[in-house]
């Protein structure tokens, strides 16, 4: 059973030059009024004489421009708390992730007859090559993950081959200075941290 159809939006000011409605989008972000943005389309030189545009179709597509712009701040908060609670590779992986949500969203929301006109190779292609981005990020996390424990371990090494080394020289100088075999062993297990 299928669910209902959803109409593709058709707005007038999408039939502009592109110029001219990149100068309405402005406006749009910029606070102007639904009845000044009518006006400067009204009287600009680039918009073709057979296109009219009438207050109702502006406050329908700045309606529209609203709700879009509003799904893009959420989006960009949304990576800004990725980014906040993860490193670099997995911002980029959910960066990812979001992108494909939203190119799946579009999918869903894309009249069937236009997305019947697609080749259906080339979206399979495109959803291919951003999984394959994203394993390729997960593999270069593990790898980042390796690299940085096999560091860690190398200096937890030399950390202990040095208090190992100092409490050598602690033990030949202090016994041979008057220190006591306790004294001794103190100052390797509370300064040098090395347990006999």
């Amino acid at each position: 059973m299928k669910g209902p159809r959803t109409r593709r939006k058709h707005f007038k000011i999408d039939e502009l030059p592109d110029e001219l409605r990149a100068a309405v989008l402005d406006r749009y972000h910029g606070g102007s009024t639904y009845a000044e943005i009518t006006e400067f389309i009204k009287d600009s030189p680039q918009r073709p004489a057979e296109i009219s545009v009438s207050p109702a179709a502006v406050a329908r597509y700045g309606a529209d421009f609203t709700a879009r712009f509003e799904r893009y701040r959420i989006n960009l908060d949304k990576v800004a708390v990725l980014a906040r609670e993860l490193d670099t590779t997995r911002l980029a992986e959910g960066g990812s992730q979001l992108i494909l949500h939203q190119i799946l969203e579009r999918l869903m929301d894309t009249d069937p007859e236009e997305l019947a006109k697609c080749d259906p190779i080339a979206l399979m292609n495109a959803y291919s090559e951003a999984q394959r981005s994203m394993v390729l990020r997960e593999k270069l996390n593990i790898q980042r993950r390796d690299e940085k424990r096999k560091i860690e371990e190398r200096e937890e090494k030399k950390a202990k081959a040095k208090a190992e080394a100092d409490a050598a020289f602690v033990r030949e100088k202090g016994g041979s200075g008057g220190l006591s075999e306790d004294t001794i062993r103190e100052i390797e297990e509370r300064i040098l941290g090395v347990k006999r």
